[in-house]
């Protein structure tokens, strides 16, 4: 270990082998993802959205209208606010988009393709 601290600093820059055409630069690892990785990635949120859009077509007016309010807005409404808007009780709005959100799931595995009951991008 001494010898490692005690020994001068090397440019990434320096050459390496007898060839020099190569320099140590060149063989860091890229902390960037593959060219692959982010093509996989696009085609992966692609189909989530296609598969959440198609879900939600297939709930009713009122279920889409709770998961909006609840679900898909940065400021989420509560079941409190929720129900004043809908006039219905707190408990009924949760249970409306309990039902929805299982719609959801049912929907999109089935889209998938996936016959074990886990959702596609759960890891």
């Amino acid at each position: 270990m001494e010898i490692r601290l005690s020994a001068n600093d090397q440019s990434l820059n320096a050459p390496v082998g007898r060839d020099g055409d190569e320099e140590w630069q060149d063989n860091l690892p890229d902390p960037a993802p593959s060219p692959e990785a982010r093509l996989a990635a696009r085609r992966g949120a692609a189909n989530r959205s296609r598969w959440l859009a198609a879900a939600l077509e297939e709930l009713t007016a009122r279920e889409r209208r709770v998961i909006a309010a609840r679900r898909l807005r940065d400021d989420n409404l509560t079941l409190k606010a929720l129900s004043g808007k809908l006039g219905i009780s707190k408990e009924r709005v949760r249970q409306i988009e309990h039902g929805a959100m299982k719609k959801i799931k049912h929907s999109i595995l089935r889209q998938s393709g996936v016959k074990d009951g886990r959702a596609p991008f759960d890891a």
